[in-house]
C-alpha cells in the first residue's frame, strides 16, 4: 500500500467513525487549535479561502460563518467530502491530492490558506513553494504543526512507522530566509502543567527568525503563519 492509499484509507475511517477531534487527543484542545488558528487569521469577510487537509470540514464550516465568499476544502478522502456536498452545498468539496500539480493547477489562488495537522504527510520546503504560489499579494498562510522532537509527537511518528513526517523547523526557517517576499512568525504550543483552563500554554510570537528557535521544553506544536507582501485585501 502507498503512502496515499494508507492516508486515504485511514482518513475515510477516521471522518466516517472516529471522534470528532480527528487528529487531536481530545476536543478541548481541538478547540483551542482551531481558536489559535482564526485568532491569526486575520478578518475572514469577503475573503477566498482554501484548507488543506479539511476532514470533516469544520475550519471551512466556520470560515462561512465568519463572512468568507468562496471557500474550498481539500482532502484526500473523497467519501468523507461527498457527505459533505450533500450538507454544505455553499462550500467548495474538492478530493485530490495536494501533491500534484494538475490538482493543485485547479484550485485557483485564495486570500487565506489553512492546513492545520496536514504538513506532516506533505514534502517540505516544497509545500511551502506550492502554497506561496496560490497566495494573493497580501495573503496570508496559518499552519498547525507537529513538532518532530517532541516526545509525544515522536510516539506518534513511531506508531505510524515513516509514515506520519513531522516537517523540519530548519527546514521552514531556512525557507523563510530565502524568499524575501514572505514573512515568516511562530510560536510553540505546549501542554501545561494545570490543563484546568486551557489545555495549551503558548510561548511568545518569533518573527523571521534567523536560526530555529529553541524552547525551555519542547513543543507539542508548531503555530506557523506565512504572510505574503502586498496590500491586504
Amino acid at each position: 500500500m502507498t503512502a496515499d492509499a494508507y492516508w486515504i484509507d485511514y482518513f475515510e475511517r477516521v471522518c466516517k467513525d472516529g471522534p470528532a477531534w480527528i487528529d487531536y487527543s481530545n476536543e478541548r484542545v481541538q478547540l483551542q487549535t482551531v481558536g489559535a488558528v482564526l485568532e491569526v487569521a486575520d478578518s475572514l469577510i469577503g475573503r477566498r479561502v482554501l484548507d488543506i487537509g479539511c476532514g470533516r470540514g469544520a475550519l471551512c464550516r466556520i470560515a462561512q460563518i465568519l463572512g468568507a465568499t468562496h471557500i474550498t476544502g481539500v482532502d484526500l478522502a473523497s467519501e468523507a467530502l461527498t457527505a459533505l456536498v450533500a450538507q454544505f452545498a455553499g462550500i467548495h468539496w474538492r478530493p485530490g491530492d495536494f501533491t500534484a500539480p494538475e490538482f493543485r493547477a485547479t484550485l485557483g489562488a485564495f486570500d487565506t490558506i489553512f492546513s492545520l495537522e496536514s504538513m506532516q504527510y506533505l514534502p517540505v520546503p516544497e509545500c511551502l513553494d506550492w502554497v506561496f504560489d496560490m497566495l494573493a499579494p497580501g495573503g496570508r498562510f496559518v499552519a498547525m504543526i507537529p513538532y518532530q522532537h517532541c516526545p509525544i509527537v515522536a510516539r506518534t511518528a513511531a506508531r505510524f512507522e515513516g509514515k506520519y513526517v513531522p516537517p523540519s523547523l530548519d527546514a521552514i526557517v531556512a525557507w523563510g530566509n530565502s524568499n524575501p517576499d514572505a514573512t515568516v512568525a511562530c510560536r510553540g504550543l505546549r501542554f501545561g502543567s494545570d490543563q484546568s483552563i486551557a489545555p495549551y500554554a503558548s510561548s511568545p510570537w518569533i518573527t523571521n527568525p534567523d536560526v530555529t528557535p529553541t524552547w525551555p521544553a519542547p513543543p507539542n506544536r508548531i503555530q506557523l503563519v506565512v504572510q505574503r507582501a502586498g496590500p491586504r485585501p
